[in-house]
């Protein structure tokens, strides 16, 4: 008997706070905040005791599994140039805003 109601005390109480993170996880889908995380967490809290629930969660991990595996294999590669020319020194503002490096003359713009 004491192993029946601990049983189903169990049961409730995993039931209602995996609800509850499972609600909160919705609301926090539109408010500011981490609602696909609390949903996962509810969801697998009820999916310690309920089927439904463990096959939502089986479901959803092979959706995301799927998901991993195209961004993987749609992720540009990159190459590196090596040996290539130097980039050029970038321009940084002095103290009055104007730039360190300075500009070369031009031959048709007169000197003031």
């Amino acid at each position: 008997m004491r192993q029946l109601l601990l049983r189903v005390s169990a049961k409730v109480a995993v039931s209602a706070l995996g609800g509850a993170f499972v609600v909160l996880g919705v609301a926090l889908l539109f408010l500011p905040g981490p609602g696909v995380l609390v949903l996962i967490a509810g969801l697998a809290l009820l999916a310690r005791e309920y089927l439904w629930a463990r096959r939502l969660r089986d479901r959803l991990n092979a959706r995301a599994a799927e998901l991993r595996r195209r961004a993987r294999r749609n992720r540009p590669t990159t190459t590196r140039m090596v040996g290539g020319a130097p980039a050029p020194p970038a321009a940084t503002p002095g103290p009055l805003g104007e730039s360190s490096t300075p500009t070369p003359a031009r031959d048709d713009v007169p000197a003031v």
